[in-house]
């Protein structure tokens, strides 16, 4: 039986406890993914996060948890140092075979390591910065068979010959295109979504200026936010303090399952991160067929073009979000138009012929 270890961001633990309540039928997380894998192979978790959780072991499957979480640089280093040598230890003591990282911290000593360990490690890109000009020489240099890319992220991106390309989609389970009727929303003509992390790189600031100028604006607008983070505070406090809570809702963290929910009674969803892999919320608007606003970010454009699926905004421009929600509502054949065309993708079979992340994973350690 392969030793594979996975790093991967977030607390995998909490989330592989999930498993057992209202994910359990969830494959829409990695971490579901991750617990199919054990049935065939013998699993190691690194979750590299901002909790203290403990080691813990299951069935075929180990957790470790790494913090990382200084934002002083000197401190922050050293949290990168001790990840490393913690990785190393583990990688010995378990005797890996196969080693998936989602995070590229010294991604040129973890290539030469694996390489004179003969232990076959595989990228999972995650993130746009990830496809640095160095990240993709190094790959080259050490010729690495296998790389994965979250949807298609990586279109376009030469390894050289040596390397073969994966892409991994999300595989949404029925519930999610079963609407949840316990889900009321307060009734307004026009329902403005954002559904994220609620940090800065999310473009959350932006979404919340431009919502505060539509409200002047007396229209009959809603905007709802669902999504935890480090900025909660401000937003809550923003809505606070410009008296928006009869206009702009904080839904907190939501299921997976229930998003889908959510985005059909969307009428809009804005995405205006400066900074993305290949968002889920990207196919999951595409699949619910709610037309939307996002900044033009790797991996995208293949699927949905501009003022065909969606439309494009600046990235931190809040004028751009309240010009092109205005330009939506006011214009309805536009709309109309993105949403026949969102339901072209999502019949035709382009989302429906990418594998998860176990499949991949699977499809790797075969050949």
């Amino acid at each position: 039986m392969k030793k594979i270890c996975i790093v991967k961001n977030g607390d995998g633990l909490k989330q592989y406890f999930l498993l057992q309540n209202e994910w359990q039928e969830n494959s829409i997380e990695l971490i579901w993914d991750i617990n199919k894998l054990r049935n065939n192979a013998e699993i190691t978790l690194v979750s590299i996060n901002n909790s203290h959780s403990n080691y813990h072991k299951d069935d075929n499957i180990s957790f470790y948890n790494v913090i990382i979480n200084s934002k002083k640089k000197s401190v922050q280093l050293l949290q990168k140092i001790r990840y490393l040598i913690k990785l190393l230890i583990i990688l010995k003591k378990q005797k890996i075979d196969v080693l998936v990282i989602s995070n590229f911290y010294f991604l040129g000593f973890l290539l030469l390591y694996c390489k004179i360990s003969r232990i076959q490690i595989i990228p999972n890109f995650s993130r746009n910065e990830q496809l640095s000009s160095q990240n993709i020489n190094l790959i080259k240099i050490f010729k690495v068979p296998d790389v994965i890319s979250p949807g298609f992220l990586l279109d376009g991106t030469n390894f050289g010959a040596s390397t073969k390309i994966h892409y991994r989609l999300p595989l949404y389970p029925i519930n999610f295109f079963v609407d949840d009727h316990s889900i009321e929303l307060p009734k307004h003509r026009y329902i403005i979504s954002f559904i994220g992390r609620l940090i800065k790189a999310k473009g959350i600031y932006e979404f919340l200026v431009a919502a505060n100028r539509l409200i002047a604006q007396n229209l009959d607008i809603g905007f709802y936010i669902l999504g935890d983070g480090p900025e909660r505070s401000y937003v809550t406090n923003f809505i606070k303090g410009n008296n928006l809570a009869d206009q702009v809702h904080y839904m907190g963290n939501q299921t997976n399952i229930a998003i889908g929910t959510y985005l059909r009674k969307s009428t809009i969803l804005v995405v205006p991160s400066f900074t993305e892999g290949f968002s889920k919320t990207w196919l999951e608007a595409i699949l619910c067929e709610t037309p939307v606003i996002l900044t033009k970010l790797s991996g995208i454009e293949k699927l949905i073009e501009d003022r065909k699926h969606g439309l494009y905004i600046k990235i931190g421009s809040a004028d751009d979000i309240e010009e092109k929600i205005l330009e939506l509502i006011n214009n309805s054949n536009l709309y109309l138009y993105l949403r026949e065309n969102l339901k072209k993708i999502k019949d035709n079979g382009i989302l429906k012929n990418g594998k998860s992340f176990y499949q991949v994973i699977e499809s790797i350690i075969m050949k």
